[in-house]
């Protein structure tokens, strides 16, 4: 059972919230702490046509030099069921086994993970990279741009 995102006010800073959740192999993870490295690039995306592009930064990201980073589809449902068809579907939509650790849906209310996390628009994907307290050290909303990456690269160091 996902743990619901804690709201936050508009005095409080935007944080990646504690959640639990598993990758598609199937191994659980509690994020922000079980994220890959000390500081990660977590895209997130909340539509399935949004899927190239978050395959875009995922692909740009994932040979940098020691660039950790977690695709993380934020998904609307607590049903076990729906939530059983939908990782199934990832699993057979993504061949490349060898991104299956780096793909962990989240189950949860997005309207509060969104709030949590400082998203106010769901139509564009968000690169962020974020260490394992939470903290969102940067933000890059929109498509993979060489730019945007180097925002990233930067906060990762």
């Amino acid at each position: 059972m996902p743990i619901p995102a804690p709201a936050i006010t508009t005095t409080d800073v935007a944080r990646f919230p504690q959640i639990k959740s598993k990758d598609l192999n199937g191994h659980a993870v509690t994020l922000p702490q079980d994220l890959p490295g000390e500081r990660s690039v977590v895209i997130l995306g909340w539509q399935r046509d949004q899927q190239p592009s978050i395959e875009s930064w995922a692909k740009a990201m994932a040979p940098s030099a020691g660039a950790a980073w977690l695709s993380v589809p934020v998904i609307d449902t607590s049903n076990h069921f729906l939530r059983m068809i939908i990782s199934s579907s990832m699993r057979h939509g993504i061949p490349n086994h060898a991104w299956w650790p780096h793909i962990v849906a989240l189950y949860t209310r997005k309207a509060d993970f969104n709030r949590t996390v400082g998203v106010a628009d769901e139509a564009k994907v968000q690169a962020l990279v974020v260490d394992r307290a939470g903290n969102i050290l940067e933000r890059v909303v929109g498509d993979y741009t060489e730019a945007g990456a180097d925002r990233l690269r930067a906060a990762l160091r």
